[in-house]
């Protein structure tokens, strides 16, 4: 018995996305295959791959609903920015911003999350 490794239509519509994206690179060990409904990237800046910013674009079957995160993966779990884009023509611009924000943290972001939470809100009037 042969195995199907062909790429499913999303995969290769996200992966699309991710090649004509200035600033993102598809990671060389992005999954592929007929289940796969996501992407991994790398952030890509003045011709280099940026190995510290690792990103992932896909469809969440749980919410139904696309996500965008990515990591700055020298600091951790408290680097991580997530987008919920309104629909696939978005994506791009999601990716875009989610790097900006991976490159550019909130100084709030190296606190512990829960007090983070309480400065925020306390910032934003919430």
């Amino acid at each position: 018995m042969t195995r199907d490794h062909r790429p499913s239509a999303l995969e290769l519509q996200l992966k699309a996305i991710v090649h004509r994206h200035p600033d993102a690179v598809v990671h060389p060990h992005s999954p592929s295959g007929p289940p796969i409904r996501t992407v991994m990237w790398n952030a890509f800046i003045d011709g280099q791959i940026d190995d510290q910013i690792l990103g992932q674009a896909f469809w969440c079957t749980d919410t139904n609903r696309w996500v965008v995160r990515a990591a700055d993966l020298t600091v951790g779990e408290s680097s991580v920015v997530t987008e919920h884009p309104h629909d696939f023509d978005h994506l791009a611009s999601a990716i875009t911003r989610v790097i900006d924000a991976v490159r550019n943290p909130d100084p709030l972001d190296v606190l512990p999350p829960d007090l983070a939470g309480v400065l925020r809100s306390l910032r934003d009037g919430v």
